[in-house]
């Protein structure tokens, strides 16, 4: 009774229903509101329902009022008409149809009452003997529950006055006293309340039934939830992946412009010292020259015989000495030119969207019989959720692989087979006995996982006979154990001569130790 008007408004209008409707899923619109969604967004004769968008199959000749009727919905209205008459508002009687907010209801003739009809009812006492009527204002919770649980009028014409009370039960329908003297003579009818009540079994089984599938059905939105939040973290790591990659390798790019920058400005300064040099010493040859040809100039016109003449073999070797001097070079080159490489092979690295899904990956060699000290082997599949063999580069480090007793197993190994993308699972059973094993991709189980596999005790077959050569006189009493090395040598164990023999390549007995 709690949030009345709330349950009574429609969620496309957000208004208060009028002519509610039930489609297929059992949600309610109003008729006029969900005819006009459904031609709106209807596609292939189907629309979806607003609340829960199931697809349901448009009405025939797309008459939306021939929909079933909410008479739940209906009822729940009229309840709503009635607590809101002790707010003021009128109610309709159900004699005389005047409207009027002094109405009384008769909980046996389920009718409300003008008071002048009240009067009549009243007048009849005798008729009525025994009717509960009150004041609709002074209903109480109760009176609300038992209104709402009334039986309605009956819909059949010239019997719109009969209260349905009956259910008849070859044709599956509610029935009033004028119904089963007329329509339904020599029909089963049983009281409409032990039709319900026996109903109520039936239904409330399929609605326990249908809540384990509700149960299926969470665990599965959880999963999927999960999923999401797994996906928006693996998409969160791989942009913060691509972001890290971007970084060192603009570090990396840096670091190369850093060490050509540093390459031609060492390039620079030694050219510019070898040129410099040059230049300094062509500087230091001119001004040399200017100074013999200055010095000779002023000689000549300025100093006496006696000077130029004791001058004039100085002057000759110098000039001889100046003319000779090689020329300066530098022998270095302007030519300087930065070529771009090409950026067209530039990759950040590989964004995998198809992982792989543990649930279809497989395991092969299942069948196989493992032995005691015998080197096993596991194919491992992993595949994508589409199922097909996954190559994606660094799978090897989301395999793991655990067999108990970890004890009694050795050499686990996993390796990718190259040429299909496969992995291997290698492993040494040590003794005879049940072996569990667990295989997960990506924290997940494999299917099947855990299973358990027997190891038997190692089997031994002859393939041939040792021809061995031993020293004169020397007899092999009890052979117990043998042992081969890389090199060829083997090791016989005489368990009562309590002596290891050793025989060479060639069979030949090498020596015997006690």
């Amino acid at each position: 009774m709690k949030n009345l008007k709330k349950h009574l408004e429609c969620s496309i209008c957000l208004d208060t229903y009028n002519q509610p409707k039930t489609i297929s899923c059992l949600h309610t619109f109003c008729c006029q509101c969900l005819e006009n969604h459904a031609r709106a967004s209807h596609k292939q004769g189907k629309f979806r329902c607003p609340e829960c968008q199931g697809q349901i199959d448009l009405p025939e000749g797309n008459r939306f009022d021939i929909l079933p009727t909410s008479f739940f919905h209906n009822s729940l209205l009229s309840l709503l008409a009635v607590r809101q008459s002790g707010d003021g508002s009128s109610i309709t009687c159900g004699n005389c149809k005047k409207r009027s907010s002094d109405v009384h209801y008769c909980f046996d003739c389920a009718i409300f009452m003008c008071p002048e009809c009240l009067n009549a009812h009243e007048v009849m006492r005798a008729a009525f003997e025994g009717h509960k009527v009150m004041p609709v204002k002074e209903f109480q919770t109760q009176d609300y529950e038992a209104l709402l649980k009334r039986q309605p009028f009956c819909s059949e014409q010239y019997h719109e006055r009969e209260i349905t009370r009956f259910f008849c039960m070859p044709c599956q329908s509610c029935v009033c006293h004028a119904c089963i003297v007329t329509d339904h003579q020599n029909h089963k009818v049983i009281l409409l309340d032990r039709a319900a009540d026996n109903e109520k079994g039936n239904i409330m089984a399929e609605a326990a039934a249908t809540r384990q599938n509700e149960k299926v059905l969470k665990d599965v939105i959880r999963k999927f939830e999960e999923t999401i939040s797994k996906l928006e973290t693996n998409v969160a790591i791989a942009k913060r992946g691509i972001s890290q990659s971007t970084e060192t390798m603009i570090t990396k790019i840096r670091d190369r412009e850093r060490e050509a920058i540093e390459s031609v400005e060492t390039t620079r300064v030694t050219r510019l010292q070898k040129i410099n040099s040059a230049k300094e010493k062509a500087e230091s040859l001119l001004k040399q020259m200017i100074q013999a040809v200055e010095f000779t100039k002023n000689l000549v016109q300025r100093s006496s015989s006696s000077d130029i003449m004791q001058n004039k073999e100085t002057l000759k070797h110098r000039f001889q000495e100046l003319r000779h001097i090689e020329m300066p070079k530098h022998h270095e080159t302007l030519f300087i030119k930065f070529t771009a490489a090409s950026v067209e092979g530039l990759r950040l690295g590989d964004i995998a969207t198809e992982g792989v899904d543990a649930s279809q990956c497989t395991l092969e060699g299942l069948d196989q019989i493992l032995q005691a000290g015998v080197a096993a082997e596991l194919i491992l599949c992993p595949r994508t959720p589409k199922g097909e063999i996954s190559n994606q580069p660094d799978l090897k480090t989301q395999i793991e692989v655990l067999i108990e007793p970890t004890k009694d197993v050795t050499n686990v190994i996993v390796s990718k087979k190259a040429e299909n993308g496969k992995f291997k699972v290698n492993f040494i059973p040590k003794v005879p006995g049940a072996y569990n094993f667990e295989v997960k991709m990506n924290n997940d189980n494999l299917p099947n996982c855990p299973f358990t596999m027997q190891v038997k005790q190692r089997e031994l077959a002859v393939v041939g006979e040792l021809n061995l050569k031993i020293f004169q006189g020397d007899e092999l009493h009890d052979l117990r154990g043998i042992a081969v090395n890389t090199t060829g040598n083997i090791a016989l164990a005489d368990y009562k001569g309590h002596r290891v023999y050793i025989f060479d390549k060639k069979r030949q007995l090498c020596k015997k130790n006690w």
